[in-house]
């Protein structure tokens, strides 16, 4: 029977997999051994179960660093996306001409004034005039509407996809009746490589758009804090802001004439004030069955229009030559006469309206988050205008969250910011383990056992080392 020298045999290989065999088989590395055929099949059967749980491991560790990797690198793609339409400038996605005029560079000014105001001064007399105008909030309505109505757009498309992906992925595992035995089958025919090339492409789809959700959900997201009576509160403007149109958040939102004190409380403005309801609702009749408004209604409009501030400006007048100190009244008249003013720009869009669409909002506003009001400002083109003596409270409150989701913006942006600055070095870390894990699962240990175990005129052992 022909003997062997199983330590020189080990000795041949550079891997330590024929050491631990023989110390399995109670060999010891330094002394001479010396085995027949069937102690040389059993120590190459202990070399090829080692081999194989090396492998399985060496698999399981690429499969987790490979998952951990592509995780990471969805989800930077996803906060990539998620800040790519908020401050777009200083994420340099365009530059700014050098030769600036003169009106850009003071609105600039004033803009980043603002920002300083509203961000770290937030009880300053200032700031809180620029909350009640409305200023404050259409800045930040500059600053995130672009992005929240993007968002938006992408937690409807993503919700959507989502569902078509998951119906594909039940077709396709349908398909495969046999689909986990095969997965463990080298035998694939080419329509079965086919579908499992197009299922795992679905999955990857899948875990993408899962990604997205979650950023998109979980990462700018704020509270639920916009209440129907906020929401009830709310005036648009639309429009230059010499001339803009206004409307209420209300289903009535068209040409909504709600008067102030110093005209309501007053007996000689009451007949004006009828007049003009009236043909209100007669010109929205109008534009409802006819599209447009007759040229008698519109003159009806002006008309009274202007005979309301001729009386006002005629009232005013006459408590200023009467020179009496009374801040209180001064204040009334001043928020009538803005509100006649605002009343008359605003005939001149309602007026020329073809249709009701044109000066009444075919959509109120519902949501409670502040990315929702935002988008739907956004969507349909609308700014805040100055709120009234009852709406300052609820303007506060939209202020609030516009500065904590202005704030949590730029958390994403830096964590963004800094999770880039490491991931190149993450990467190569990352990459560097798993060139490592893939060279350990190709090594030629298993050519060297086919070299050792195949048969010759000296000895015959025949061993096939499963899973491959």
């Amino acid at each position: 029977m022909k003997m062997y020298d199983l330590n020189s045999l080990v000795a041949r290989h550079r891997r330590p997999v024929l050491f631990l065999s023989l110390m399995t088989i109670g060999m010891t590395q330094g002394v001479p051994v010396k085995g027949d055929d069937s102690d040389l099949a059993s120590l190459f059967k202990v070399t090829a179960e080692i081999f194989n749980a090396e492998r399985e491991r060496a698999r399981a560790d690429l499969d987790r660093y490979t998952e951990k990797r592509d995780q990471a690198r969805r989800i930077t793609a996803a906060r990539q996306w998620a800040l790519s339409s908020f401050e777009a400038k200083e994420r340099g996605i365009y530059r700014t001409p050098p030769d600036l005029g003169s009106r850009v560079k003071h609105a600039r000014l004033v803009s980043s004034t603002l920002r300083t105001y509203l961000l770290e001064f937030p009880n300053h007399p200032q700031t809180r005039m620029e909350i009640k105008t409305g200023r404050a909030l259409n800045w930040f309505l500059e600053a995130l509407g672009p992005a929240s109505l993007d968002h938006e757009l992408m937690r409807e498309r993503v919700g959507e996809e989502i569902k078509e992906v998951e119906e594909k992925l039940n077709e396709l595992q349908e398909s495969l009746p046999s689909f986990k035995a095969t997965l463990g089958s080298n035998a694939f025919n080419d329509s079965e490589s086919a579908q499992h090339e197009r299922l795992k492409q679905v999955q990857l789809r899948q875990l993408e758009l899962e990604e997205y959700q979650r950023v998109l959900k979980e990462d700018i997201v704020t509270r639920p804090v916009i209440t129907e009576e906020v929401r009830g509160k709310i005036t648009y403007k639309i429009g230059v802001s010499n001339a803009p149109y206004l409307m209420r958040n209300t289903p009535d939102s068209a040409l909504p004439l709600r008067w102030p004190s110093i005209i309501e409380r007053n007996p000689q403005y009451a007949k004006t004030c009828k007049i003009l309801e009236q043909s209100r609702d007669l010109a929205l009749e109008q534009l409802r069955e006819e599209n447009h408004i007759s040229i008698e209604t519109q003159g009806i409009l002006f008309d009274t229009a202007d005979a309301l501030d001729r009386e006002l400006q005629k009232d005013f007048s006459a408590f200023c030559k009467r020179m009496e100190m009374n801040s209180v009244k001064n204040g009334q008249y001043a928020q009538g006469l803005r509100f006649v003013r605002g009343l008359r720009t605003s005939l001149v869009r309602f007026v020329q309206a073809e249709s009701i669409q044109d000066v009444e909002l075919q959509q109120v506003f519902n949501g409670d988050r502040i990315e929702q009001l935002l988008a739907f400002m956004s969507r349909n083109g609308l700014q805040f205008a100055e709120a009234e003596v009852i709406s300052e409270p609820a303007y506060r409150v939209l202020y609030n969250e516009m500065v904590k989701f202005y704030l949590d913006m730029k958390s994403l942006e830096l964590a963004q910011q800094e999770a880039e600055s490491d991931e190149q070095e993450w990467k190569g870390m990352v990459d560097s383990k798993i060139n490592a894990l893939k060279r350990d699962m190709t090594d030629d240990l298993q050519a060297a056992l086919e070299s050792a175990t195949r048969p010759d005129s000296h000895t015959h052992v025949h061993y096939e080392t499963s899973g491959q």
